[in-house]
């Protein structure tokens, strides 16, 4: 439990609550922000903060039926955030797999942020480019984290790896993926692979929005 006053003495500078190495993504930071934990990187936020606002209004843009299950794949789970703004925030009726490499960000998202997502999400430290060539199951909502500091890694920006995303996708599903303005090289390769999408810009970041309709 973090105590009242450090809550609202974050409303005046961030607090660090624990540093953790990790040889992915070099030094977490578990922060204290506006009352609320977040994760970041010396960099980055990797977790909650700004990013959680950005799937937070993607989300939120998506036509989705609450009476509906959904399943849904995370490449790139990080500390929860997305699974949160689905389960907690929406309560999305949904069941969920989170893909993340970082044993070290797995480690944070259970000691601090995992408690209200158990039994409704399974996460799994593998690599998200070798899951996605090899699970033959089929998802409702995918979405696509992946980030090394501010950089998504060029492997998640080929044509082969939309193509997988696309096979992982069920009929009518969503494929979501954040990624920077300057993504100019992934933007093209997106045309090229699913022809029309949208693009969800928020701050300085743009989430790629394709629907997998049975004629695209």
């Amino acid at each position: 439990m973090i105590p009242l006053w450090k809550k609202m003495l974050s409303w005046i500078y961030p607090l660090n609550i624990e540093k953790l190495h990790s040889p992915i993504s070099g030094e977490l930071q578990v922060n204290l922000q506006y009352g609320n934990l977040v994760v970041d990187t010396k960099r980055a936020n990797y977790s909650f903060g700004n990013l959680h606002i950005i799937f937070q209004e993607a989300i939120h843009q998506l036509d989705l039926d609450f009476h509906q299950n959904y399943k849904v794949l995370i490449l790139g789970f990080g500390a929860g955030s997305i699974a949160n703004i689905l389960i907690n925030e929406n309560g999305l009726d949904c069941t969920i797999t989170g893909i993340e490499l970082d044993n070290s960000m797995i480690e944070l998202s259970k000691k601090y942020f995992f408690t209200n997502l158990r039994g409704r999400t399974k996460l799994l430290n593998t690599d998200a480019l070798a899951f996605i060539k090899t699970t033959t199951e089929t998802y409702d909502l995918l979405f696509v984290d992946i980030f090394i500091d501010t950089e998504v890694p060029t492997s998640f920006q080929t044509i082969d790896f939309l193509k997988e995303l696309k096979r992982s996708t069920s009929l009518n599903g969503h494929i979501l993926m954040n990624s920077m303005e300057n993504s100019a090289q992934l933007i093209e390769n997106w045309k090229q692979t699913y022809g029309g999408f949208d693009i969800i810009k928020v701050q300085e970041n743009q989430v790629l929005h394709f629907t997998n309709k049975k004629n695209s």
